[in-house]
This record gives C-alpha cells, sequence and structure tokens, in this order.
C-alpha cells in the first residue's frame, strides 16, 4: 500500500492527508493537515510524495516548537517517548536496517523480558534507569532541570512512565501491530507549555553565539573536517554537500541565519534535483539545473530519497550538527529533517550467503587446491572472516595494522572511514591463519610493501570484480547476494553460533570498542581474546576449508 495510505478521496477529488499527532494538536491547532491533489487520481499519485513531503515538514517544525519548549514533566515524557518510537522506526525502515537484521531480531527475543522490567521498575518508582536518560536530555539542551530538585524528580518519574509506554509499542511493533497509541495520561492529555529562554546576541535577528556564527558553512567545514578526521573520500561529498545547500540559497548564508525553513525548503529541492545534474547540466546551479529539467519534454530521473537522505541531507545535518555542538549555533536546523517514504515495510536489498552459494564462492577453479593464493583469495577470505564494510576498508589495510595484541592476531581495521565504530579492532579467525595468513603478510614484508593488497592501487577493483565477473561465474546471481553480503553473512553467522550480541557488535563495528566496558561486564574477561573465541566459533557450513590449500 506504501504511500496511498496517506491519500483519501472527498466528493470526487483528492487529498493528501496526515493525521496530527496527539502531541502536536495544541501546536497546530488541528487533527489532521490536508493537500488538494485534484480530480484525477493518476495526476493525485503522482503528486502525493510531494505534497506529503510538504505535510511532514508541517510536522517536523512542529515537532521541534514542541521540543525546543519541553520544560515540564509531560512535555519532557512526550519528548522522550516520540524519541523513542522515532529511533525505533529508523532501526527497523531508517538507511542502515539492512545492517541490523540480526540485532532486530535478537531484539524481538529479550524485548518481552524488557517490558517485564521496565513495568516492574515504573510499579515500584525506582528512577536510577531514567535518570541517566534525563540527565543527557539535560546535557543536550532539551530540557532545563537542576538535578536532585523537585521539577528534576518529577520529569524522572514522568520518562519512567513514557518509557514503558514505548516499550511497549515496541512489543507490539514486533507483532507487525503498528497501531498501537499510548493509554497514559501523561502522554495523552495536553499540557501547558512553558517556552525555554535562551541567552543569545542578536544580530539583524540572527542567533549569534560566538565569532564564528557569522562565517558561512563554506568556511566552517574545514574546521569541522579537521576535527572530525573526515576521510579523503568522505570529504569530498561533504564538500559537494556545502556546495549543493549554498547554491539553492542563492548566496552563502551566514550560518546563524540559516533557519529550519531553509532546510526543509533545501529538502523540497532535492526531491526535484535531476540526479548526475553536474554533468547533464554543467555549469549550472542546483536552482538552475531544476528550472532546466522541468522545460525538457522528457525530464530526467530526480535524485532517489535514499541518496538525499544518506548523502546530501545525512552530511549537511552533520555539519550544521558539529556547529551546534560546539557553540555556534544553538541548535540544529537539520536535525529531524528527512525524506518520509512512509512506515511500510522495505525488504532488504542485502542478504547473507547461504551454505550452498559459499561452497561455489570458495570452491574451484579458483579455490581449487593446487591454486597459490592472491589478492582475489585473500580479499574474499577477509571479506567473510571479518565482517568489512566494504571492500575500500579491506584496500586500506596496512601490513603494520596486523599484529598481535594480548595473545591474539588481530586486524587494526583504522582506516575505515566511516565512524568511531568502523575503526576497530577485529581477532584473525583460526581458519585465516591456518590457510598461512602470517607467511602471505610476511612474505610482503619482505618485499618491502606496506600494504596487505599493494596490487590494489591506485583504485579498489575488487567489489567490481566480484559483482560484475566472479559471482556470476560461479553461479551467485540470487537477488541481494553483492560483495556487501559478506559482512551480513558473518553477522548472521556469529548470532547462530550464540555469539551475544554485544559481542556480535564489537566484532562487526556496530559498537565502539573505546568504550567496551558498558558491553564486557565481566572484568576477568579479557575484550580480544573474549571476541577471538567469538569469533572461532563460526565454521560457515557449506565450505570444506580442509580441502583448501596454498
Amino acid at each position: 500500500m506504501g504511500r496511498e495510505k496517506y491519500l483519501i478521496e472527498r466528493d470526487g477529488r483528492y487529498f493528501a492527508r496526515i493525521v496530527v499527532p496527539a502531541e502536536l494538536r495544541r501546536i497546530l491547532g488541528k487533527t489532521e493537515l490536508r493537500q488538494k491533489l485534484g480530480p484525477d487520481r493518476k495526476v493525485a499519485l503522482k503528486k502525493l510524495p510531494r505534497a506529503v513531503a510538504d505535510l511532514q515538514d508541517q510536522l517536523d517544525a512542529a515537532r521541534l516548537q514542541a521540543s525546543e519548549k519541553a520544560q515540564t514533566p509531560e512535555t519532557v515524557a512526550r519528548l522522550y517517548y516520540e524519541r523513542e518510537l522515532a529511533r525505533d522506526e529508523q532501526l527497523r525502515f531508517g538507511p542502515l536496517a539492512e545492517d541490523s537484521i540480526v540485532e532486530q531480531l535478537l531484539g524481538r527475543a529479550i524485548r518481552p523480558a524488557l517490558l517485564d522490567k521496565v513495568r516492574r521498575e515504573a510499579g515500584g518508582g525506582s528512577l536510577a534507569a531514567v535518570e541517566p536518560i534525563l540527565d543527557a536530555m539535560i546535557e543536550a539542551g532539551d530540557v532545563v532541570a537542576a538535578r536532585g530538585t523537585p521539577i528534576y524528580l518529577e520529569m524522572a518519574k514522568a520518562i519512567l512512565r513514557a518509557r514503558t509506554e514505548a516499550v511497549t509499542r515496541q512489543v507490539e511493533r514486533d507483532g507487525a501491530d503498528f497501531s498501537g497509541k499510548p493509554t497514559d495520561p501523561i502522554l495523552i492529555d495536553p499540557a501547558p507549555v512553558v517556552p525555554t529562554t535562551r541567552p543569545l546576541s542578536v544580530l539583524g535577528g540572527a542567533r549569534v553565539l560566538s565569532e564564528h556564527s557569522t562565517k558561512t558553512l563554506s568556511d566552517l567545514l574545514p574546521m569541522f573536517q579537521e576535527e572530525r578526521r573526515v576521510a579523503d573520500a568522505t570529504a569530498d561529498e561533504y564538500r559537494v554537500a556545502v556546495r549543493m545547500a549554498e547554491e539553492h540559497f542563492g548566496t552563502p548564508k551566514p550560518i546563524c541565519e540559516i533557519t529550519r525553513q531553509d532546510i526543509l525548503a533545501y529538502k523540497r529541492a532535492l526531491l526535484r534535483l535531476p540526479n548526475r545534474y553536474t554533468m547533464r547540466f554543467p555549469g549550472m546551479t542546483v536552482p538552475e539545473a531544476i528550472e532546466a529539467n522541468q522545460k525538457r519534454a522528457t525530464p530526467y530521473p530526480t535524485l532517489s530519497p535514499a541518496t538525499i537522505r544518506d548523502k546530501w541531507l545525512a552530511h549537511l545535518r552533520s555539519v550544521l550538527g558539529w556547529c551546534a555542538d560546539n557553540g555556534i549555533i544553538p541548535d540544529n536546523p537539520a536535525a529531524g529533517v528527512k525524506v518520509d517514504e512512509g512506515n511500510a515495510f522495505r525488504e532488504p536489498s542485502r542478504y547473507p550467503f547461504t551454505p550452498g552459494e559459499l561452497a561455489k564462492i570458495f570452491g574451484p577453479p579458483l579455490f581449487a587446491p593446487e591454486v597459490p593464493f592472491d589478492t582475489r583469495h585473500w580479499a574474499l577470505l577477509l571479506a567473510l572472516f571479518t565482517g568489512a564494510r566494504s571492500s575500500s576498508e579491506l584496500a586500506r589495510l596496512r601490513l603494520d595494522e596486523i599484529y598481535t595484541e594480548q595473545g591474539v592476531l588481530v586486524f587494526h581495521l583504522a582506516g575505515a572511514s566511516k565512524n568511531v565504530r568502523s575503526k576497530r579492532i577485529v581477532p584473525v579467525h583460526d581458519e585465516l591463519i591456518r590457510l598461512g595468513l602470517r607467511e602471505y603478510v610476511q612474505m610482503l614484508r619482505d618485499k618491502h610493501e606496506t600494504l596487505l593488497f599493494p596490487d590494489w592501487k591506485p583504485k579498489d577493483k575488487i567489489n567490481d570484480w566480484f559483482n560484475r565477473t566472479y559471482r556470476h561465474q560461479q553461479g551467485v546471481t540470487g537477488k541481494g547476494k553483492v560483495f556487501h553480503s559478506f559482512r551480513h553473512t558473518l553477522k548472521t553467522a556469529l548470532a547462530r553460533a550464540g555469539v551475544a550480541k554485544e559481542l556480535n557488535d564489537l566484532i562487526t563495528g556496530h559498537a565502539d570498542q573505546t568504550v567496551s566496558g558498558t558491553y564486557i561486564h565481566d572484568q576477568a574477561t579479557n575484550m580480544i581474546v573474549a571476541m577471538a573465541a567469538a569469533l572461532n566459533k563460526v565454521t560457515f557450513d557449506g565450505v570444506d576449508w580442509r580441502a583448501i590449500r596454498l
């Protein structure tokens, strides 16, 4: 059904409609939002995505207004509840949903017990679990309250009640019921809103907090990239994201003048922007390319929602979020701005390999016993046994990043470009050692090489070779079976081997190893040793590893 759930027909005319959540009706003064689409159903369906985006923009603006005014126990509870459900939706349907399939399955298994636990805590009035949540909201500037004061305790109790409701919704969603509504009055009854006041300097109506507040996005981007240590490839994307936004604005705006409405308008422009516009309309800016494309008899296809969401809006949101974190602007005007694709189930685009497919990939003629290993062999083996996010993550692996730590041979994936969780240590699986990885590494060192895959320069070619050639040669042609499937295969294999989620996440980069104490509770447990033991539980049924020889 998808977006059509937002389409209604009244008296021969079609409308886009979104029901206003109860907590926003006081702000919007309406129970639903509508936009006219005309009498023709086909035309209405074409207009529907953009109309839904416009209506969602109004809801997003109201949510921001509500969050900025969260100063009572009731509004704090509602803010927490809405954010928890939004995080849940991101896990299930967001851009990284395919990476979290196993995590979702494990979540479903433990959620009933978690619900019992939070209900007991709510019944007993224990605030130990919710005080850190409230503290984080205070630290983020969403709430103003001093720890230990009466209002702080009232807010904590309100979050305790909202937490029970949030986990209840998650359990309902695990059962495919997305219709659940809160029953606790604290999340239903309208509550008075007390505005938050923040001391700001004002210059021409703009929000000026520091000497950097009047600089442009282009001015601040180098500072952002230096602090974040953004990799070269990603740095290029950030530069393009900033350039595109400033093209839309017309002239580079001081960052203190960029409003949420500016970002919402930019999102709407991206929905109309033809893909590869710089190649199709050389020398044109974003607005010019949109206008030129609309004048074509057959317009070029526009950017996909995923590209807008995961690249151009995400990069812009990161830069603006950094500015807010560093006191340059009071808040992130791009927070929560997204392309709404509805809540319909999205089939994963990547799947793990089956045992039969693994047997083909790691079988003859490439993996025949008499064939000596080269880059192709080791690249596929490491992709499977490390759960690398991409082939380029492996291409950057240096020989000095393969060493022994705490008695375990490890890969230090420090060249990862995605985030701090990607920069992780992964133990070397015993099967790789048996197959001769130590000897292969020493042979490269004797040749004074610096990279594990020296012939992978200047361009990573393994991903293309595997996806376009090798898998087809081996008869692995199923939907969603690509190089990235190696990562899903390891994640799934770890879960099936009974490896705890915490260790699974540490190995595959879904958890930050720098704070691994949060996950490894047994003080006698050595993190690297525990990860190695967990990884070596995985054997990958379907492949006769003993038949593979150097």
